[in-house]
């Protein structure tokens, strides 16, 4: 007798929700012929090398985020500063700030899966969080996330893309003097792309010509430039800082099985160069007295709001 997989066949096996493994491999499919179509036979293979990669990780430590990462709202720190992309061994290079350097692994190589790995079904009531980058905004009420207060900082920089670092860094001064009994995030979006030089001015969406030397210069100046706003903002914050990041970044490190140089950070990738992350401990001192108090931000995101978070995402090549 031959296997019988109910309503909707073989084909609704694959699309069923609950068999994950199967819904990803039918979507990533569905976009090889697209992909060959648009970019040719070297992106494809690229694209086949990054789903090969992704099925041993997710088989190994799941399929929405990396399970056996570090849940930071369990971690002890009054003010937690996330820089968007950030490798461990590059802040150990380029930091200036004084303090003690440790990692951490991050439960995801991409935001989407850091922000559904560590908010997914939990109230955090004690603390708030500003950010330049979008994914909490987008998934918080999917996943049945809850802040005491979640605010996007104005984007100012690459037509509305993203904000320039000294901007998040205002922002987040002014969100510390509203809440100084919370717990504080706050995510900048460098050194992620876009690059700016390390004057802030706006260079580039992604570099014309990629290649190691070439992102990985970008790259540093963006890491160099948002290290620059973190030192200010350290300043003005009471009570223990860490310093850490969402995920990590590729800057064109050769990943197995298919030995394709990789850039950015491919979800569902946990190598060490993406899921190792500063944790970078400052001690401030005289610790905040948090308390908890309902959430101050009302029901769903309103229309406008939710479309512009949708036009980031499609910004910086997401959506």
């Amino acid at each position: 007798m031959g296997h019988r997989f109910g309503q909707g066949g073989i084909r609704g096996l694959i699309t069923n929700t609950e068999v994950p493994f199967f819904r990803i491999m039918l979507e990533e499919a569905g976009q090889a012929y697209q992909i060959f179509t648009d970019h040719g036979p070297l992106e494809l293979l690229r694209s086949v090398s990054r789903y090969t990669n992704r099925q041993y990780f997710y088989r190994r430590y799941g399929y929405e985020f990396n399970k056996t990462g570090t849940t930071i709202l369990d971690e002890d720190w009054d003010n937690l500063i996330i820089l968007d992309a950030c490798r461990y061994d590059s802040f150990s290079e380029y930091n200036t700030l004084k303090g003690m350097l440790e990692s951490r692994v991050s439960r995801g190589s991409t935001s989407k899966q850091f922000i559904w790995g560590n908010f997914a079904n939990r109230s955090a009531l004690d603390t708030v969080y500003i950010s330049d980058n979008p994914w909490y905004g987008k998934l918080c009420e999917r996943i049945n996330a809850e802040l005491h207060d979640f605010s996007f900082c104005e984007r100012d920089a690459f037509d509305g893309i993203v904000s320039y670092p000294s901007t998040v860094t205002d922002s987040a001064i002014d969100f510390a003097d509203n809440y100084p009994r919370k717990r504080l995030i706050v995510h900048y979006m460098q050194p992620h792309a876009p690059y700016f030089d390390t004057n802030g001015e706006e260079v580039c969406r992604w570099p014309e010509n990629p290649g190691p030397k070439t992102v990985r210069t970008a790259y540093t100046n963006n890491l160099k430039l948002v290290l620059e706003e973190v030192d200010r903002l350290v300043d003005q914050l009471v009570g223990k800082t860490v310093i850490s990041a969402d995920h990590g970044e590729l800057l064109g490190e050769r990943l197995l099985p298919i030995p394709l140089r990789q850039y950015q950070h491919p979800r569902g990738i946990y190598v060490e160069e993406l899921v190792k992350v500063p944790w970078f401990v400052i001690d401030g001192g005289e610790r905040k007295e948090i308390e908890r108090a309902p959430r101050s931000q009302r029901g769903p995101l309103d229309e406008s709001l939710t479309q512009d978070i949708n036009d980031q995402l499609a910004g910086l090549g997401y959506l």
